[in-house]
């Protein structure tokens, strides 16, 4: 710049190189012929997740009991009671519990000397299919899958049939 009450005018004269827009100096910027195209953007593609299929678990052959249901495991089997007008207890003591097969259940804990299943078990000649401590009890006259509602139905229901359970542990040895 040039200003009148400068002693010497050449000191204020500032000359620019000129610059690139990324402030470099014209020695130091790319040749037009050496610039390189970028490849285009690639179009955003979604990719779905891949499709999970469950695989069902293997399970035992099934069988038929005497209820004639074909659905039952061969560690299940359906035990039917009738509750008598002389209001006979059923003789069980259970505990609500979760098992991992089979959802909400019932553990039979304790068997009483006297009381329905008793004399249901007394009646068995398949030692199979006798009520056992460590059973579970998974249905009660098709109800199932609240323990809760598995024992509002065993104390308003006469007759009950209930799909029993037997531990692998516990199944009771032919002989």
């Amino acid at each position: 710049m040039f200003c009148c009450c400068t002693e010497d005018p050449k000191d204020d004269i500032v000359i620019a190189e000129p610059k690139s827009a990324f402030g470099m100096s014209k020695e130091h910027a790319i040749e037009p012929s050496k610039v390189v195209e970028a490849a285009p953007p690639k179009e955003f593609v979604k990719e779905e997740p891949p499709v999970v299929v469950p695989v069902p678990p293997m399970e035992p052959p099934k069988t038929s009991d005497a209820s004639g249901r074909s659905d039952l495991k061969s560690w299940q089997f359906i035990a039917t009671i009738s509750k008598t007008p002389d209001g006979a207890k059923i003789g069980l003591d259970t505990v609500a519990r979760q098992t991992h097969h089979e959802g909400p259940c019932l553990k039979i804990k304790k068997l009483k000397e006297e009381g329905l299943i008793t004399i249901y078990n007394e009646s068995q000649t398949d030692e199979s299919k006798r009520v056992c401590i460590g059973d579970f009890i998974l249905e009660v006259n098709g109800v199932r899958g609240s323990t809760d509602e598995l024992y509002k139905v065993i104390g308003s229901s006469d007759v009950l049939s209930m799909l029993i359970s037997r531990p692998p542990s516990k199944t009771v040895p032919v002989e």
